[in-house]
C-alpha cells in the first residue's frame, strides 16, 4: 500500500514539474501578433499559465482573429519542441471573461503547415 502511495506522489510531482517547465517556455512564444504585443505582461503571463494547464505543448504564437465575428478572442498556436508531424501541434481559442483568459475551444491535432505559417510571421 505504501508503494502505491509513493508512486502516486511521484507521478503528481512529475506532472507539476512538467507544467512549470511548459509555463516557462510559454512566456516566450516565437510569434506575437501586433494585438498580442499590446497586451499587458500580466495578461501574457496569465495566458501562459492557462495554456500550461491545458496542454503540455508550448505556445509558439499568439494572434488576434482576422474575422470580426471572433473579436475579443485570441488564437494560440502550440507545439511540442521539435514537433514535425500532425498531433504535435495545436490551436486554441481564448476569450477574456471578466479579468481572466479562458480556453473557449481547441485541440492538439493541428496540421504542421498552419503552425509554420505562424512561426514565419504569417
Amino acid at each position: 500500500m505504501r508503494i502505491v502511495g509513493f508512486l502516486i506522489s511521484v507521478l503528481a510531482l512529475s506532472a507539476c514539474v512538467g507544467e512549470s517547465e511548459v509555463y516557462q517556455r510559454n512566456l516566450q512564444p516565437g510569434y506575437l501578433s501586433p494585438l498580442a504585443r499590446r497586451l499587458p505582461k500580466s495578461e501574457l503571463e496569465q495566458i501562459a499559465l492557462v495554456m500550461a494547464h491545458t496542454t503540455r505543448q508550448s505556445v509558439v504564437g499568439i494572434c488576434g482573429p482576422r474575422n470580426p465575428k471572433y473579436r475579443g478572442q485570441l488564437m494560440v498556436y502550440t507545439a511540442y519542441p521539435g514537433a514535425t508531424e500532425r498531433g504535435g501541434f495545436g490551436l486554441f481559442s481564448l476569450e477574456k471573461k471578466g479579468s481572466e483568459w479562458r480556453v473557449v475551444e481547441g485541440g492538439t491535432d493541428l496540421d504542421p503547415w498552419m503552425v509554420n505559417m505562424v512561426r514565419s510571421g504569417l
